[in-house]
């Protein structure tokens, strides 16, 4: 079926919308939560190319990456070359969106530091952001975007995959999503061996952690609706290690990105502090993360996902 422009509308996308409910297929509810993220994508588009408001570019690339997730999470469910296709289409999206906010993230910073030696360095970030955000611009008015929108759009709001499916195949979603969960748990808890010792976990291994956890958030985000507030106190810890774990990130990329500049820059000698400030930052960051995940690990925290996963009964 083709799409028109005004099936991408966000009016239409609104009314074609519906909450994810415990008995809704699994296929079924992977489509509600693309079309969800397709209509928060949209929303920020406008704000995002008039260019200043740091947060829309935030919110749309959330959203973005979000969509990915679920295709990620729920990509069996669908034709491979489908969830292929469209994943392809919102890689392109996401990495549009995360060249400009890359620099909007390390230019809030170094603007809060507030010292008149980093004024070189961000004004050659402040030209680089600026050309960044003209091809993101340049991206969205394009045919690529509005194609990949509209191929989300007509998926979204496409026939249930699995709605011919009798039981007792398992295939609702109050029968599929606590193994779901129980599965990205499992794969953020495999990290645990590398805590049990003195030594402590490099950058690298810290950030595919980062992203591992970050899946989990999103898997039990997208099931807010029939979890309901029982599952809020899960979402609570998994923000606190997401803080911590996207404040390292984020200095190490600072970090690396001020050192690339450094030699272009005609005092190259200026941002020396703020590189060895960020070095600092890392370093503390990374040693305090222990104590963070072994509270995470602890029976009070799991129990915060189980007594959130009875409500699906």
């Amino acid at each position: 079926m083709k799409t028109s422009a005004a099936d991408i509308e966000i009016p239409t996308l609104q009314e074609a919308y519906q909450p994810i409910a415990p008995t809704d297929t699994i296929s079924a509810a992977g489509r509600k939560l693309i079309l969800g993220e397709l209509i928060e994508v949209r929303r920020h588009e406008d704000k995002v190319q008039a260019g200043d408001d740091h947060d829309a570019v935030h919110d749309m690339r959330v959203a973005t990456r979000r969509a990915r997730s679920a295709l990620r999470l729920l990509g069996s469910y669908y034709r491979r070359k489908e969830v292929k296709r469209l994943a392809s289409g919102l890689k392109a999206t996401a990495d549009a969106l995360g060249a400009v906010r890359d620099f909007d993230v390390l230019l809030i910073d170094l603007r809060g530091r507030k010292d008149e030696s980093l004024a070189e360095a961000i004004t050659a970030l402040e030209s680089t952001r600026a050309k960044a955000h003209n091809a993101l611009t340049d991206y969205i008015d394009g045919k690529d975007y509005k194609a990949g929108l509209g191929k989300l759009a007509a998926f979204a709001t496409g026939p249930d995959a699995l709605r011919d499916v009798e039981p007792p195949a398992p295939v609702q979603v109050r029968h599929v999503v606590p193994v779901l969960l129980h599965e990205q748990l499992a794969a953020v808890r495999g990290f645990d061996p590398m805590f049990d010792g003195d030594e402590q976990p490099d950058y690298e291994t810290l950030h595919e952690l980062r992203i591992t956890f970050k899946r989990l958030r999103y898997a039990t985000h997208f099931f807010r609706d029939v979890l309901g507030s029982a599952v809020d106190p899960f979402i609570t810890d998994l923000k606190a290690i997401q803080d911590h774990l996207g404040r390292l990130n984020d200095v190490v990329v600072f970090g690396q990105a001020l050192g690339k500049l450094r030699g272009k820059l005609d005092a190259p000698e200026q941002v020396d502090t703020t590189l060895t400030a960020y070095s600092a930052e890392a370093e503390a960051q990374a040693a305090g993360f222990k104590a963070v995940w072994h509270k995470f690990n602890s029976r009070a925290v799991q129990k915060h996902l189980a007594d959130a996963l009875l409500v699906l009964r």
